[in-house]
């Protein structure tokens, strides 16, 4: 061989005869440099398993992934949420087919039964333990969302599902709809590795918690939201609170105190088809807002110890979700007044609204307006 990069004979074969000596007169003389081993994939020539690692991925994905689903708009809309971060994760876990459902274990060849332990009746995939499950169809019917089953010949994928509700234009709804989904999750797990049997009510609480917990916690809301006092413009403090029974039965109380701490009226009653403690401390703030309308008050602090509601309120937040009838309502009301501010206190502070709820509570009582505590209010109501 001489100082060529290819020699005649390798060349023969590959070149006709007459382009031999043109290509041959054009090679430059090789490096006289021995060879060494190069990686280009490397960021210094050389290999390294993360390097390696790197280039099957992106060779993986050049190839399987379709620019569509690369560039899913779904994927911005899920971590742009105002939800805890569990649940972002959660829903990728969803559009990603990674969550571990019956279904899905089953063909990892992990030998179990891919029935649904809800209903027995169907094989657990993605779409049946969130969405077609009987019992789960029922919660999202009679959800705030009031999303209604999906019948049999108009079945459609979870990705066509989550793209419907990115669609909606309320950010409220999309944040219930998350939230209540991994709620669902979190029931079904309870359900397959405890055998605890969360009712459609829990799994609301839970969702709540899910959407509240990231804005009470981060930055300067990281402390609790400060008591306000009476002072001199505003005479008078409506402490409200309310107790559930946990099938959806309600029992309220508004109590009216003034700057010595001295009880000058009440309000509080029994109602029926309340399912979260949200939707029902909504309702005592707007049961005290009514309270001062009936006793001519126009200056006073509405107090509750729900933290989730007191931050809707200082925004004055209104939405579609099933406490936002109620909140507008809590507006209107409050607009009439000629001062009206919202304030928290800690539960412990709050100890003879929580009484005349509990009170109303177990006796039913209809809903009433006085100007004294009943005398059974003094006692202990579970």
């Amino acid at each position: 061989m001489d100082d060529y990069t290819w020699d005649s004979d390798k060349l023969q074969g590959i070149l006709p005869a007459n382009e031999l000596g043109k290509q041959h007169s054009h090679m430059k003389p090789m490096d006289s440099r021995p060879d060494t081993p190069f990686w280009p994939s490397g960021k210094f020539g050389s290999f390294t398993v993360k390097s390696g690692y790197l280039l099957a991925c992106s060779l993986r994905q050049r190839n399987e992934a379709s620019p569509s689903r690369l560039e899913n708009p779904l994927w911005n809309w899920i971590w742009g949420l105002e939800v805890v971060p569990k649940v972002k994760l959660f829903l990728w876990k969803c559009l990603s087919g990674a969550l571990p459902t019956s279904q899905a274990l089953v063909v990892r060849s992990i030998d179990m039964d891919p029935i649904c332990r809800r209903c027995g009746a169907s094989e657990e995939t993605v779409e049946h333990a969130l969405r077609d499950c009987p019992w789960v169809s029922f919660f999202w019917e009679s959800s705030v969302l009031r999303i209604q089953p999906i019948p049999p010949d108009g079945l459609f994928s979870l990705e066509e599902w989550f793209e419907r509700i990115r669609q909606n234009p309320h950010k409220e709804v999309h944040q219930s709809f998350a939230s209540l989904l991994w709620s669902l999750w979190y029931a079904r797990n309870l359900l397959v590795f405890q055998g605890k049997v969360l009712s459609h009510e829990d799994c609301v609480g839970v969702a709540q918690r899910a959407i509240w917990t990231r804005r009470v916690c981060l930055g300067s809301a990281a402390a609790k939201p400060a008591t306000l006092t009476c002072n001199q413009d505003v005479q008078l403090k409506i402490s409200c609170d309310a107790a559930l029974d946990g099938v959806a039965g309600m029992g309220f109380g508004a109590v009216i105190s003034n700057r010595d701490g001295e009880i000058e009226g009440c309000s509080y009653g029994h109602r029926q088809g309340v399912f979260s403690a949200l939707e029902g401390e909504a309702i005592v703030v707007l049961e005290g807002l009514l309270l001062c309308k009936e006793r001519g008050i126009s200056s006073a602090i509405i107090e509750t110890d729900c933290q989730p509601l007191f931050w809707r309120l200082s925004r004055r937040d209104t939405d579609l979700s099933y406490v936002g009838d109620t909140l507008s309502e809590i507006f209107k009301v409050a607009a009439l007044m000629r001062d009206c501010e919202f304030s928290w206190t800690p539960r412990e502070g709050n100890e003879i609204a929580d009484r005349l709820a509990k009170f109303s509570l177990s006796f039913r009582c209809s809903a009433v307006f006085s100007s004294f505590l009943p005398a059974d209010v003094n006692f202990s109501v579970s």
